[in-house]
């Protein structure tokens, strides 16, 4: 029985100490001497007792290089080791998981669109205006559609426009004004019509793009001008604005009388240009005629008007002859000259007369009436001076 005991303790400390060792050979040996040990422990109460006792010393001494063993680290149940098991996949804590996205992609979010303009647009000539387009989502391109209003048209029933508007687009910034196509749309039987332009615009994802244009609108008091962008995704954006269409204004002054045989006292006409738009190429249009019903109504045949250096006679046999042409800035006033040279000899029925002038932006000849072609529209004002008496 010692001699069992013996063998039995120094098992015990030969298996302990393998249990402080390194794995491998020595791992080994100690899972044998383990499973030994089992049996002999079941042997006996006593030799579970001395077990007991033998562990504590062997774990005090049995370490090859000396020194206690320290224990292994405790783990809190509620921490994560981070170690992956391929069975299960990456630990991961259930608040860890990503929320449902809620927003729209990017590409279905609508651009949003601001008007630049002017608090007038100008008649006949080009009006600088602009708009800008805000892109949050995912590039794109847009229909932009321009509304100019409803032109002037001959009837309720017209087809077509006695005149059309214009709209540039300019290409970049800095670049050449290119010119987009205007169509003139009637929807049913009544009186809704307008003047619209169509192009194509390319947005960048999550930008802001500028654009400017040149637009010549057409029509009569105001214009409603309006922009629509359509991509066939999202719902139209449209901005729209009621305008005064203004026009430059011309007035007369001239004398109560002129006598047969003479050259009238001056009648002095004023064109001034109180829009914030330039005109280039205004053409300046005399006419003279008798007031009286059933008597002459061209009985001046010659009137004069001066350059700016002298006075330079124009015949009037023609009705609305052209004077000049001339350029008209922004905010800028014309004084036109004009005498009229009175016959000695005028039919007696002819009582009172009148001078009057025509300033038109585009119109090559107002006689009869200004009419301007449907893709040249113009600017065409009338003043009159007030009525003066022969004799």
């Amino acid at each position: 029985m010692p001699e069992d005991f013996d063998t039995l303790l120094s098992t015990i400390a030969t298996s302990a100490g393998a249990a402080a060792r390194p794995r491998g050979p020595e791992a080994a040996r100690r899972r044998g001497a383990t499973r030994t040990l089992r049996r002999r422990v079941a042997v006996s109460a006593l030799s579970a007792a001395l077990v007991a006792g033998g562990i504590g010393t062997a774990l005090a001494v049995g370490r090859s290089g000396g020194g206690p063993v320290p224990p292994p680290p405790a783990v809190s149940p509620s921490s994560s080791t981070g170690t992956s098991h391929p069975s299960q996949g990456p630990s991961r804590s259930p608040s860890a998981s990503p929320a449902p996205s809620t927003s729209s992609a990017p590409g279905d979010v609508a651009p949003s669109l601001s008007l630049q303009l002017p608090a007038e647009l100008a008649k006949g000539t080009a009006n600088q205006v602009g708009f800008t387009v805000s892109n949050p989502g995912a590039a794109r391109t847009e229909t932009v559609t321009v509304d100019l209003g409803a032109p002037t048209v001959g009837s309720p029933t017209s087809t077509t426009p006695q005149e059309r508007g214009i709209v540039q687009r300019q290409d970049g910034s800095g670049g050449a004004w290119v010119s987009v196509p205007v169509g003139y749309t009637k929807a049913g039987s009544g009186n809704s019509a307008a003047d619209t332009a169509t192009y194509q615009l390319s947005l960048p994802a999550q930008a802001t793009v500028q654009e400017q244009l040149r637009v010549t609108p057409v029509g009569v008091e105001s214009v409603d001008f309006q922009v629509t962008l359509a991509d066939g995704g999202s719902a139209p954006v449209t901005r729209s604005r009621t305008l005064p269409l203004a026009t430059p204004s011309l007035t007369g002054t001239g004398p109560a009388s002129v006598a047969p045989g003479t050259t009238s006292a001056e009648f002095d006409f004023t064109l001034s240009n109180t829009t914030t738009a330039d005109y280039s190429g205004v053409g300046l249009y005399l006419n003279a005629a008798g007031s009286t019903p059933n008597c002459d109504f061209t009985p001046f045949a010659t009137a004069q008007w001066w350059d700016g250096s002298s006075w330079r006679t124009v015949s009037l046999s023609g009705q609305w002859p052209k004077l000049d042409t001339i350029g008209l800035g922004a905010g800028q006033s014309v004084a036109v000259r004009t005498r009229l040279v009175v016959p000695a000899t005028l039919a007696s029925c002819l009582k009172r007369g009148e001078v009057s002038l025509i300033a038109a932006n585009g119109a090559d000849n107002p006689a009869g009436g200004v009419v301007s072609i449907p893709t040249d529209p113009d600017m065409t004002v009338r003043g009159d001076a007030p009525f003066f008496s022969i004799g």
